[in-house]
C-alpha cells in the first residue's frame, strides 16, 4: 500500500488551508503597519501572501487566499471603508487584476503538480517493469547458484513452510527434500531461538525485505543441535508482490569451536599473567632489599662516588621494573575480575584530598599551578575509600605528566542531583579525536609524539574506568585535540540513607 492514511491526509489539508488563512492575516498586519507607504496600493501585501501560499501550500489554499484577501481588502482598505462595495473605478480594476492573478497562479500550480505527478507515476511504472525484468534474470542466476552452492539454500512460503532446499541444506540438517517439504523453518529451529526469529521475520524480512545476517541453532534429524549463520530475503512474484522467503544458511560449528578455543586460550593467558606477576614480585622485592642494604653499607664506608652512582642506577631500574610488574598484576586482576571493593560510607571530598596528597609530588615536579574547588559539605558515597583515592590520584598524575612545565591542573567537585560530579582538567598536550574512543582500553597509552611517557604499561585509565564502573559510576574524557588540554569527568551515585546496610 502506498496511499497515506485518511487521518494523515485530513490533518495535512487542515495545515495547508490554515497556512493560507494565517498568511492573509499577516498580510493585513503588514498593510496596517505600512499604511502610509502602501496608500493607494492595498493589494501588494495580499498578492505576496497569495503567491507564497500557492508555492508552499498548493493551488487549493491559493484560491482560498485569493478570495479571502479580496474580501478583506475591499472591506477594510477600499472606499467606502466597512463595505463590500467599491466606489472608485480604479479600485475595481485593481481588485479584478488581483483576483485574476491569484486564480492564474493557483491554476498554474495545480497543472504543474498534476504534470509532475504524472511524470513520477510514469517513472515508477518504468522502474517496476525494469525490476520485473531484472527479477527474471536473477531467478535464472539463482537457479545455477542454488544447485552449485556449498551453503544451504531454502525457499519458504510466508507461513515458513519449506518449499525447496538444495543438496547442501539437506545434508546440513539430515532430511531429504520430501521430508523437508513437510516441515517449517520454526520446527527445525532450536526452541530458544524461535521467538527471536519470529520477530526478525516480522520486523525485518517482511517490512524491509532483508533480515541481515544473524545467528541461531538448527536441530538435525538425529536430534543434535548445531550453530548456523543465516540471512533471509523476500521472494517476489512477477507483479512485485511478496510471496515467500529465501534463506542462505551456513554451518558455523567450526567457527564457534575456534572462538571457544580462543576464549579458553585468553583465559589461560590471563591466568598465566596473574601467576607471572605474583612470582616476579617476590624476587624483585628481595633484590631491592639487598640493594638498600648494600647502598647503606657503601655509604657507611664512604666508598667512591662511582659505586654510589651504580647503586642509584640499580635502584632506579628496579623501581621501573617493579612498577611494570605491578601494572601487569593490575591488568590480570581487571581481566579476571579479581578486584574486590571494601565498601563503606565514604566522604568523597576527603578522598579527593587524599588523592591530591598522592599526586602533589608530580604536580610540584612539573611546576604546575594547582586549583581545587570542592564543597565544604561532605559528599557521601558508598564505596572503597582506597580505590576512590586511587581513581583520582591516577587522573591527577596523568594531568601533571601530560602538561608542559608551568601548566594548570584543576580538580572540581560538586553535587548534581543524586550524583557527585568530579572534573580533573589540565591545559596540557590534549588528546586526538581518534584516540578518545580507545583511551580507556587496557593497556593503552596516548601517542603524544613527545618526550613524555607514563613509564609503565599505560593501564592507569583502564583501571580508572574499571573502578568507577564497580562503584556504579561513569567516566568520560573530553579534549578539543592535541595541544588544547583535556578534562576527565567522573560521576558517582551519592549514598542513600539506607543504602549502606546492603553491604554490611
Amino acid at each position: 500500500m502506498t496511499g497515506k492514511p485518511r487521518g494523515f491526509s485530513s490533518t495535512q489539508s487542515l495545515v495547508r488551508y490554515g497556512t493560507a488563512i494565517l498568511a492573509v492575516v499577516l498580510a493585513v498586519a503588514v498593510r496596517q503597519w505600512l499604511a502610509g507607504l502602501l496608500a493607494g496600493r492595498p493589494f501588494i501585501p495580499f498578492f505576496l501572501a497569495t503567491f507564497l501560499v500557492v508555492v508552499f501550500a498548493g493551488p487549493g489554499p491559493g484560491v482560498l487566499a485569493t478570495f479571502l484577501s479580496a474580501a478583506i481588502a475591499t472591506y477594510w482598505f477600499l472606499e467606502p471603508i466597512g463595505s463590500l462595495e467599491i466606489a472608485a473605478h480604479d479600485d475595481q480594476v485593481r481588485l479584478l487584476i488581483f483576483v485574476i492573478l491569484g486564480l492564474a497562479m493557483s491554476l498554474g500550480a495545480g497543472l504543474t503538480r498534476r504534470k509532475r505527478q504524472a511524470l513520477i507515476e510514469a517513472a515508477a511504472a518504468r522502474s517496476r517493469e525494469a525490476a520485473v525484468e531484472a527479477l527474471k534474470q536473477s531467478e535464472e542466476e539463482y537457479r545455477t547458484l542454488f544447485e552449485a552452492s556449498r551453503d544451504g539454500i531454502a525457499t519458504m512460503n510466508l507461513a515458513g513452510q519449506i518449499l525447496q532446499a538444495n543438496k547442501a541444506f539437506q545434508d546440513m540438517v539430515g532430511y531429504s527434500l520430501d521430508e523437508l517439504k513437510g516441515l517449517t523453518c520454526r520446527q527445525i529451529t532450536a526452541p530458544q531461538w524461535r521467538d527471536m526469529e519470529d520477530a526478525i521475520i516480522r520486523d525485518r524480512v517482511l517490512r524491509l525485505g532483508d533480515s541481515g545476517e544473524y545467528e541461531k541453532e538448527y536441530i538435525r534429524k538425529d536430534g543434535s543441535v548445531f550453530p548456523i549463520s543465516i540471512r533471509t530475503w523476500t521472494v517476489l512474484d512477477k507483479k512485485g508482490e511478496v510471496v515467500g522467503m529465501r534463506a542462505f544458511v551456513r554451518d558455523i560449528t567450526d567457527r564457534k569451536r575456534d572462538e571457544d578455543a580462543l576464549k579458553e586460550a585468553d583465559r589461560r593467558k590471563d591466568h598465566f599473567l596473574a601467576t607471572l606477576a605474583h612470582e616476579l614480585r617476590n624476587p624483585l622485592a628481595a633484590i631491592r632489599s639487598a640493594t638498600y642494604a648494600l647502598w647503606g653499607e657503601a655509604s657507611k664506608a664512604a666508598k667512591a662516588k662511582r659505586e654510589l652512582a651504580a647503586f642509584a642506577i640499580i635502584d632506579r631500574q628496579l623501581s621501573h621494573l617493579i612498577r611494570l610488574v605491578d601494572d601487569l598484576l593490575v591488568v590480570s586482576r581487571i581481566t579476571t575480575g579479581n578486584i574486590q571493593l571494601k565498601r563503606e560510607r565514604v566522604d568523597l571530598v576527603e578522598a579527593l584530598r587524599h588523592a591530591v596528597e598522592v599526586a602533589q609530588p608530580a604536580i610540584d615536579r612539573g611546576g604546575h599551578v594547582f586549583e581545587m574547588d570542592a564543597p565544604k559539605a561532605p559528599l557521601f558515597v558508598d564505596g572503597d575509600a582506597v580505590r576512590l583515592t586511587q581513581i583520582f590520584a591516577n587522573l591527577l598524575n596523568n594531568a601533571a605528566k601530560y602538561t608542559e612545565n608551568g601548566g594548570v591542573v584543576s580538580l572540581a567537585a560538586k553535587r548534581c542531583g543524586n550524583e557527585a560530579m568530579v572534573t580533573v582538567r589540565d591545559n596540557g598536550m590534549g588528546i586526538s579525536r581518534e584516540m578518545l574512543p580507545h583511551l580507556f582500553d587496557l593497556p593503552t597509552q596516548v601517542d603524544l609524539k613527545g618526550p613524555r611517557t607514563l613509564g609503565s604499561l599505560g593501564i592507569g585509565l583502564g583501571l580508572v574506568k574499571n573502578l568507577v564502573e564497580q562503584h556504579g559510576g561513569t567516566v568520560e574524557a573530553q579534549s578539543d585535540g592535541p595541544g588544547r588540554g583535556s578534562q576527565f569527568i567522573v560521576r558517582l551515585p551519592l549514598a542513600d540513607a539506607g543504602a549502606l546496610s546492603s553491604y554490611q
